[in-house]
């Protein structure tokens, strides 16, 4: 078996591999003979088959076992041998000429193959003893503490119906239609909206003007 580096660029490889008929013939023939005692022909005793005959019946499917094998084999093999890892299942290319393809199936010329494949770099571990690391320190303020908390609470916070009007800090579930001289505008209407009132979730004087509204109420809104 021939062993060509044709691509050598970055990270991509390809390799041409050719296996001469020889050995292409040699590995036939020890299949034929393995068969030979296992098959049985009419015609002919067990293990009396003549391998010729056996070659005229099963050379070609033998011959096919026998390139599936050397794909199977020499694809790892090579690659480890090389050195590298493949970084994908490496592309086989062979031939797409039947004739040609007979013609090796047939033991009458060299098997020739390419693998194309991108090999994993290797890493390489610097010296790190002389690199310094500045960890940085940030002195959070009580008050911002003191504002996340209250935010993480205000989100958990639960809620009960309420009679009587609406106050700062109650939540309200309101429908709403956004009008401009008096035609509502696309995207300005909601229903079943919860606000919290106070949350400033909405635009400036909204919420203001809903405190002290009560279940129920319709009432215009200005802003």
């Amino acid at each position: 078996m021939q062993v060509t580096e044709t691509l050598n660029s970055g990270l991509k490889r390809e390799i041409k591999i050719t296996v001469p008929a020889g050995d292409m013939e040699a590995k036939l023939m020890a299949r034929l003979s393995d068969a030979r005692n296992k098959v049985r022909i009419n015609g002919f005793r067990p293990g009396k088959v003549p391998v010729q005959h056996l070659r005229k019946v099963y050379g070609k499917s033998f011959m096919a076992e026998v390139v599936n094998e050397i794909l199977n084999d020499s694809t790892r093999s090579i690659i480890t041998g090389r050195g590298e890892k493949a970084a994908m299942q490496p592309e086989v290319i062979m031939t797409e000429d039947e004739k040609e393809a007979e013609k090796i199936l047939a033991g009458g010329a060299d098997f020739e193959f390419r693998l194309n494949y991108e090999i994993i770099p290797a890493i390489e571990i610097k010296d790190f003893s002389d690199i310094k690391v500045t960890r940085q320190v940030f002195d959070v303020p009580d008050a911002e503490i003191d504002e996340q908390v209250q935010r993480v609470a205000e989100s958990a916070r639960s809620y009960e119906p309420k009679t009587g009007k609406a106050a700062n800090g109650d939540r309200v579930t309101i429908d709403y239609v956004g009008k401009i001289d008096g035609e509502a505008f696309n995207g300005g209407a909601g229903t079943d909206q919860p606000l919290v009132l106070g949350s400033k979730e909405f635009i400036p004087g909204f919420e203001d003007q809903l405190v002290g509204a009560k279940a129920g109420d319709e009432k215009p809104v200005t802003v």
